[in-house]
């Protein structure tokens, strides 16, 4: 009799596992197989022509037609997404200020890979911090501490000396005066269509170029516009907490280095510092930019991002 009830259990059990099956079946489709988007290194580029010196340049977008595929197949549109770095020196290479000890372009490219590329073409998303300010990452040191990133403020320490180079995106309007909206996923800065890529002449690229252009640094506030590729206005470019960047106000004369290290002040005055406090009577003031390829909307299950490169610098004063 034991026996009896021990098979019939085993033969109750068996039965219950196979009927489970179509339901695990059902579960593991409704949770979806990860489709990942990735692009290597070799198949995109992004390539800069300065078209007036510190005023205006056009960044060309180079994908292969394997990596446009890869778009396609995961029905996904690449965007382009850009950063910024405020220095006194017109070299992206060099350091913010005579007070820093950090290159920009190498540190940059270093914490973007780490904070947002991360490993394996799953990498994290970037979005603003508020309705009203969007840094994108800090590095940072002490005299004490080796090179620091992430992409929020630090909690800085009193009494303590840091050197820090801030990355901030930009917000845009529809007209020259501040304001305007964060670019954000999925479109980013510019949003481009597979369709609008043109094929080269030589392959393997096909290619979408934009233009960023300083269209008066004259006055008090500098206007800086975005461009699509048929040179149609994407909107005018403001920092990453919505208002204009200083211009030089060469005409009336009356905007004052003090001004402006106030603002930054007001804003961060510890991040700002390597670059406020280096500011004099005749400083020059520039704007690196630095540019991403995005691709974390459509089909696909990751966020990517191609390595972050230097675009261009604007001449702000």
């Amino acid at each position: 009799m034991q026996n009896r009830h021990r098979h019939r259990s085993k033969r109750h059990i068996n039965a219950a596992l196979f009927a489970m099956v179509p339901v695990l079946f059902l579960v593991i489709l409704s949770c979806g197989v990860p489709t990942y988007l990735y692009i290597e290194e070799s198949e995109i580029q992004f390539d800069s022509n300065v078209l007036t010196e510190n005023e205006s340049f056009s960044v060309t977008v180079n994908l292969t037609e394997d990596a446009l595929d890869e778009f396609r197949d995961r029905d996904t549109v690449p965007a382009v997404k850009l950063f910024y770095v405020l220095s006194t020196d017109s070299l992206a290479s060099s350091q913010i200020s005579s007070l820093s000890s950090l290159p920009v372009r190498s540190e940059s490219q270093t914490a973007f890979r780490r904070l947002y590329i991360k490993e394996g073409g799953n990498g994290d998303m970037w979005t603003p911090q508020s309705v009203s300010q969007a840094s994108g990452f800090y590095i940072y040191k002490t005299p004490e501490t080796s090179v620091t990133y992430q992409t929020t403020r630090p909690e800085y320490e009193e009494d303590t000396e840091y050197d820090v180079v801030l990355a901030s995106t930009f917000s845009y309007s529809a007209s020259a005066a501040s304001g305007g909206e964060f670019a954000t996923a999925p479109d980013m800065d510019i949003s481009i269509p597979v369709s609008s890529f043109q094929p080269e002449p030589s392959p393997p690229f096909s290619t979408y170029t934009f233009t960023i252009r300083a269209l008066d640094t004259a006055g008090r506030y500098s206007t800086l516009g975005l461009y699509d590729q048929a040179d149609t206005l994407i909107g005018y470019m403001n920092n990453e907490r919505k208002a204009q960047f200083f211009g030089a106000d060469t005409d009336t004369d009356t905007l004052t280095v003090d001004e402006i290290k106030q603002r930054y002040e007001a804003y961060d005055g510890v991040s700002y510092r390597v670059l406020s406090d280096a500011l004099i009577e005749g400083s020059a003031l520039y704007l690196h930019i630095f540019a991403s390829l995005y691709g974390g909307n459509g089909d696909a299950t990751n966020i990517y991002w191609s390595p972050l490169q230097e675009v261009g610098t604007l001449r702000l004063r």
